[in-house]
């Protein structure tokens, strides 16, 4: 049985492949309410289950609407839904459009609004962003080792491959 680090597979895939992850944080603009949102019990829909926990502590910043009283074009084009897209487009951001890593990592809008006080945020101060930093850095790290093995297994991790060597190394 193959063990995966996640997190690091999707940040592969978008390094070593064309092909798309899926996952809503690492895309631009954020997947915030276009590749997932959330439902709650009582028909709010929200941008994020993110969103939705905030909703519970009191603030409805990114309630979309209501399955009950709204229509599909008030709930996905409605001023919250513009204002997470317009915050979360990297190619626009101050501190990401001119960075390197651009291809490879995302924007959390509401992470950003939660933990910055706004949906674009600041990028030398963001968690977010140092985070993602970090890992993308010893990622390059990683595939730049002379070390066959683990650019096998990487690769492997990227194309969801198992690769002849890596499995052989592992016998």
């Amino acid at each position: 049985m193959d063990f995966v680090e996640i997190y690091a597979q999707i940040f592969f895939t978008k390094m070593l492949t064309s092909f798309p992850t899926g996952y809503v944080d690492l895309q631009s603009p954020a997947g915030t309410g276009f590749g997932a949102v959330a439902y709650n019990y009582d028909g709010d829909v929200y941008a994020s289950d993110e969103s939705r926990m905030l909703a519970e502590m009191g603030d409805r910043s990114f309630r979309l609407g209501n399955v009950h009283s709204d229509g599909f074009e008030e709930i996905f084009g409605g001023e919250a839904m513009r204002s997470l897209v317009g915050g979360s487009v990297l190619e626009t951001l101050p501190g990401c459009a001119d960075c390197a890593f651009l291809p490879y990592c995302g924007a959390d809008p509401v992470f950003n609004y939660r933990t910055q006080g706004d949906i674009v945020g600041h990028r030398p101060t963001s968690a977010f962003c140092h985070k993602n930093m970090e890992i993308i850095r010893h990622l390059f790290h990683l595939l730049r080792r002379e070390d066959g093995f683990a650019r096998d297994l990487l690769t492997s991790w990227a194309t969801n491959v198992q690769l002849q060597s890596a499995q052989e190394a592992l016998a």
